[in-house]
């Protein structure tokens, strides 16, 4: 699939005349291949646990399990190998991939079992009695994958889908790990409720959450921090803002004698968090609910907050 270019290459037409003419180089115009991928029958996932690396320089793993795998014995004869992919997008490249070779061998009383190594495909049964399967993966990169994700599995001429959605994904309560999507955009989220108080001195305003950068070569160290919490903002210069070594970890510190302010904020790019902790602003009560934002270099988010 694809966008295709016809294009006329220089001296390579002419009429018959005794002294060609050529016609000249250009482009003559564009198509467009778009054919469906097949997505055969349905499965059930019932489990899909996804988790991500500490960093994304780290590696990941998934756990699918699930039904409905309507498979015989015939189904397997000839069969060679077996194909796994993991889709944010059907019509696009998979965010994973995997490939282990069927060995007739490895099917016991209707039950195949294949064992491999970290890196792949570690683990897959499948019970044709039961009709279910199970897939493992570790050590592996799922950049990209998002929710809703869609599983396509191909064993011979059989060609098996399933969706998982955040009802499946890592239970109830978590969703699909965010720092999946590191790199790829620009994303700003709270994940504990904020902390506001008002006290004598001035007003404390604790924020904690996830932020992920499209921008990869980003340096905080560099770049002016504007905090906006409603109409209250406050600037993290780039000045007091220092870099943890050569991770993407940076920690920035101002403290006012005089003012008795103090601003801590701690960002970790590589695992897509963050810790903003403000002591003696005059904040204010900005209202409920209230836009949060973070903007440095091109980074310019802005989200709603419920208050408790």
């Amino acid at each position: 699939n694809g966008t295709y270019t016809v294009t006329m290459q220089t001296d390579q037409v002419s009429d018959t005349a005794a002294t060609a003419n050529f016609v000249a180089g250009a482009s003559l115009g564009t198509f467009e291949v778009n054919i469906p991928i097949d997505t055969g029958d349905d499965l059930t996932l019932t489990t899909a646990v996804i988790r991500a690396g500490r960093s994304r320089n780290s590696t990941d793993s998934f756990v699918l399990s699930g039904g409905s795998l309507d498979l015989d014995e015939t189904d397997l004869a000839g069969v060679d190998k077996i194909t796994v992919g993991l889709y944010t997008d059907l019509n696009a490249d998979p965010n994973f991939y995997g490939e282990i070779t069927y060995n007739p061998a490895n099917l016991k009383r209707l039950k195949y079992t294949h064992r491999g190594s970290t890196g792949e495909i570690s683990k897959l049964q499948m019970d044709l009695v039961k009709k279910i399967f199970s897939i493992m993966a570790k050590n592996v990169n799922l950049s990209g994958l998002g929710s809703p994700f869609t599983l396509r599995m191909v064993i011979g001429s059989k060609v098996f889908t399933a969706q998982a959605d955040e009802t499946v994904i890592n239970g109830p309560t978590k969703s699909i790990p965010l720092q999946l999507m590191a790199g790829m955009k620009d994303v700003l989220q709270l994940s504990r409720t904020p902390v506001f108080r008002s006290g004598t001195k001035g007003d404390s305003l604790i924020l904690i959450g996830s932020i992920l950068v499209k921008d990869s070569s980003v340096n905080l160290a560099n770049e002016d921090i504007l905090l906006s919490w409603g109409g209250f903002s406050y600037t993290m210069s780039a000045g007091d803002t220092m870099q943890v070594g050569d991770q993407s970890k940076f920690i920035y510190r101002k403290i006012d004698r005089d003012t008795k302010e103090s601003a801590i904020g701690a960002f970790d790019l590589d695992k897509g968090t963050f810790k903003i902790t403000l002591k003696n602003f005059a904040i204010g009560d900005q209202g409920d609910p209230v836009d949060f934002g973070l903007a440095f270099g091109s980074f310019d988010e802005v989200i709603q907050v419920d208050l408790p």
